[in-house]
């Protein structure tokens, strides 16, 4: 056997090396092919996808999205339902504010949060928005619904005394509510040549801030070239507003996107869909449910028919009798009746599955939609505690956008007006500091949520001012009628805490 040399070994190592090179290679590619195997399309999985901003979709989607959701509101009980849900969880029967402006040693103001108070419910008594139509609470049930419908709504701040507006309660603040139809998607201007840059009516600067508001002067529906009243609306009659006039509320879904987006974007189809089947579903039932027989004779008939003249046509008359007894049948001949199948079987646990589906798809709760409280207790406990997240999202931003800013702006102006002579004694740092007052989340189980609410207080875990606001009641209020109250009072709780009961335990 001939004796390698060193070059042949140092050869056959290389091969060796690059071989095992190849392999591991090899197999690092099959891995990434694994892992991102989702990004490539098949017969079976068309590989969708969006790469342009959100101001580049909302430049396709435009009005369309506004315009069938609310043709849907209109129309499509599901589409109410969610909505007015929204309007209930958010809004209640109304929310309350509860002005906390204290001293400079950190103490409420009893007297000066008293007479805010008063000044609040004289002002909300007085209509405040500028047309004088709506309500204190009717202005915001209709400013969040226009917001969760439409995707988003303006709210226009009318700052100090104006002959043309009344002040309501004294205080010279009013404000005025837009839909978005006032600001037109078609507006659009590059930041060239010293101009504004403007994206779909917002005028921004070179941080994206909004610096104006480009708006229509009437609704566009009213006064375009298809609108009702044909007042005639040209692109050059738009109004330039300051931002610092306008509160813009708006869903978005996207960084940077400039315009809102209806709540119903995920499920506008499957809305549409499910209201054409409901309505197929109706008439083919309604059609159905009329009571039909038929005459029917064999191949090899041959009777005499004894016949009428009908309308100018020789028929048969038979007529449907209760307890009717058919013995004039020819030979040959047969009675069957038209069998109905509808509504069908399966119509319940298809409208069921979709709407789950539209609850999940808006943030709603599935059992408030549809009106179906057929589940146990832990089921509707749980859905309230996955719903009451949504609910709290959206009335978050709600309470911060529409009632601060109000009430911001009604106790600025009340006090420059005089109406609320500011303490020497307040700390100025906390004149604006309130607290917003939800409504009351409504109870499945009374007793065991009033034991848990004692449990908290008695523990140190909240305060009895913090559950008395989330019941939406008043504490200050709650304690003087207990302190006017004849009947006889319970007796005080011990200072000394209970020990707390583990779940299930002692039952």
């Amino acid at each position: 056997m001939a004796r390698r040399s060193a070059l042949d070994v140092a050869r056959e190592r290389a091969a060796i090396e690059e071989a095992r090179l190849a392999a591991a290679v090899a197999k690092t590619r099959r891995q990434q092919l694994r892992a991102y195997e989702a990004t490539q399309p098949t017969n079976y999985h068309p590989r969708r996808k969006e790469t342009r901003s959100g101001d580049a979709v909302m430049s396709v989607a435009t009005d369309r999205l506004r315009a069938i959701a609310r043709y849907l509101d209109e129309n499509h009980d599901l589409a109410i339902a969610v909505l007015d849900d929204f309007e209930a969880k958010i809004l209640g029967a109304g929310v309350g504010i509860e002005p906390m402006v204290r001293d400079r040693n950190g103490s409420p103001l009893v007297a000066h949060n008293d007479a805010i108070r008063a000044l609040l419910r004289d002002y909300c008594d007085a209509r405040p928005e500028v047309t004088g139509e709506y309500t204190w609470h009717e202005a915001a049930r209709l400013a969040l619904r226009s917001w969760l419908r439409d995707g988003e709504v303006f709210l226009h701040h009318v700052e100090g005394a104006r002959r043309d507006v009344v002040a309501p309660a004294g205080v010279p603040y009013t404000f005025e509510l837009f839909e978005a139809d006032f600001l037109p998607f078609h507006v659009n201007q590059d930041a060239r040549q010293g101009r504004a840059r403007i994206i779909h009516g917002v005028e921004k600067d070179g941080w994206r801030r909004p610096v104006a508001y480009h708006l229509y002067p009437e609704h566009p529906g009213d006064t375009g070239a298809g609108g009702a009243l044909g007042l005639g609306l040209r692109p050059s009659d738009l109004v330039r507003v300051p931002a610092a006039e306008i509160t813009h509320l708006k869903l978005a879904k996207r960084i940077g996107q400039t315009r809102g987006v209806t709540i119903f974007h995920g499920v506008l189809t499957r809305l549409e869909d499910l209201k054409e089947y409901d309505d197929s579903e109706r008439i083919a039932a309604r059609v159905a449910s009329a009571f039909t027989v038929a005459v029917t004779r064999a191949a090899d008939f041959t009777g005499v028919l004894n016949t009428d003249t009908v309308r100018g046509a020789s028929r048969r008359v038979l007529e449907l009798a209760p307890g009717l007894i058919i013995d004039d049948l020819l030979p040959g001949e047969s009675v069957e009746t038209i069998s109905s199948d509808r509504p069908a079987a399966n119509y319940d646990p298809y409208r069921q599955a979709n709407e789950r589906s539209i609850a999940g798809g808006t943030g709603a709760s599935r059992s408030s939609i549809s009106r179906r409280f057929d589940s146990s207790y832990s089921a509707q406990r749980q859905e309230l505690v996955e719903s009451a997240a949504m609910y709290g999202r959206l009335a978050q931003v709600f309470y911060a956008r529409y009632f601060r800013e109000i009430y911001r702006r009604v106790i600025e102006f009340a006090t420059l007006a005089g109406r609320l002579p500011l303490p020497r004694a307040a700390d100025p740092a906390t004149l604006f500091d309130h607290e917003i007052v939800p409504p009351a989340i409504g109870w499945i189980d009374p007793l065991k949520e009033v034991q848990a609410d004692i449990l908290e207080v008695e523990n140190g875990f909240a305060s009895r001012a913090q559950v008395i606001r989330k019941r939406g009641r008043d504490p200050q209020a709650v304690d003087k009628q207990i302190a006017a109250d004849t009947f006889t009072q319970p007796a005080a709780p011990t200072k000394a805490a209970p020990k707390l009961q583990a779940v299930g335990e002692g039952a």
